[in-house]
């Protein structure tokens, strides 16, 4: 990887699986040990493998952030639980 001297390091976005409780797929987006992803509801959850995620606000539904690992390491799945 090619480093400019005073520009901080990039952040990169990569895809993870997003996994309802019905069985179904879907994908959401992750960064670092946080992940973004919409909801069936339309609304947009963002939450982090180190804590738990709230419900959305808007129908309730819960999910879990899994990791790689360890909590705070890099995103596996999104699961509705």
């Amino acid at each position: 990887m090619l480093r400019h001297v005073g520009v901080p390091p990039v952040a990169n976005f990569y895809d993870v699986e997003l996994i309802w409780k019905s069985g179904q797929t879907g994908k959401a987006r992750a960064v670092g040990n946080n992940a973004a992803w919409l909801c069936s509801c339309g609304e947009v959850l963002l939450g982090p493998t180190r804590y738990p995620v709230a419900p959305c606000p808007k129908c309730g539904k819960h999910f879990e952030v899994v990791p790689k690992g360890h909590p705070g390491s890099y995103v596996d799945h999104v699961r509705e639980l």
